[in-house]
């Protein structure tokens, strides 16, 4: 009861602008000393209350607690969410730590969890270098290899705004994997062509919010393929594209509305010019 007590404490304290208007490098004219500080403020805060709060427990209190712990997580993230210094809140040994817990929270019994931790890994990922992803694959790599499979699970989640995390998810997800230029760490066809069958059938779902965010998935997976240089890759981008093309018109004569299926195709041709 105490350390919820003191979770929400530090949750509140975190969601207040007032907090962040105040450490913020982005609202202070910080000198570089104040700016490690508050980076390395940030990384113990991360590091000794609230990661150890997110670890899996059983009973109802601990659940209570980790869903506290994701909030408090997405209220220190969401501050400096695409802003030019978010690089100096996390570091790379933190953002190693993070993913593995989060991974594990996609689990998560309660639904409000489940999305915080999506939005979360969202934020994380946005945030990993190519060279941070490389030592994670080496690490992790069963973290990483079951990670777009969760997330193509949740995309069938009983709660919407889980599914939409996970679409952005996937999203950042797929263009960090592709910007490893490497086949050791990049996906295969085939891993992609699972990704591509989940997300049509996201495109035909009666919510036009879900069909639009697995759109933009989608067309995202397309311009990585179009805007792929790599001469070693290329036979592989041909066999993505044309995969891609054969499962769009296989779900244009199955959906309901073709309309986004046929938009789709409109960008798979741009592939091959």
């Amino acid at each position: 009861s105490l350390r919820i007590s003191l979770m929400a404490l530090l949750q509140t304290i975190l969601s207040d602008e007032s907090f962040s208007q105040t450490l913020s490098p982005q609202q202070c004219e910080l000198s570089s000393a104040s700016s490690t500080f508050f980076a390395q403020f940030t990384t113990d805060v991360l590091l000794s209350l609230v990661l150890p709060n997110l670890v899996w427990k059983a009973g109802g209190m601990a659940s209570a607690l980790r869903k506290l712990a994701a909030a408090t997580l997405f209220s220190l993230l969401s501050h400096y969410h695409n802003k030019k210094d978010t690089a100096l809140l996390l570091h790379p040994e933190t953002i190693t730590h993070l993913i593995p817990i989060l991974h594990s929270n996609l689990e998560d019994t309660e639904s409000t969890t489940r999305e915080l931790s999506c939005v979360c890994l969202t934020m994380v990922l946005e945030q990993v270098s190519t060279e941070t992803f490389k030592s994670i694959m080496e690490t992790n790599t069963r973290v990483i290899d079951t990670l777009y499979p969760r997330l193509l699970e949740l995309l069938d989640d009983s709660h919407n705004p889980v599914r939409i995390a996970a679409c952005q998810a996937l999203e950042v997800f797929l263009t960090l994997a592709h910007s490893t230029g490497s086949s050791s760490y990049n996906l295969g066809l085939s891993s992609l062509e699972n990704i591509t069958s989940s997300l049509l059938i996201q495109l035909d779902d009666p919510d036009r919010e879900i069909q639009e965010h697995a759109f933009q998935v989608l067309v995202v997976l397309l311009e990585l393929q179009r805007n792929s240089n790599d001469i070693d890759n290329h036979d592989k981008k041909h066999g993505v594209v044309e995969m891609m093309n054969r499962k769009i018109n296989d779900s244009l004569t199955s959906h309901r509305d073709g309309s986004l299926c046929r938009l789709l195709l409109d960008k798979v041709k741009s592939c091959h010019e």
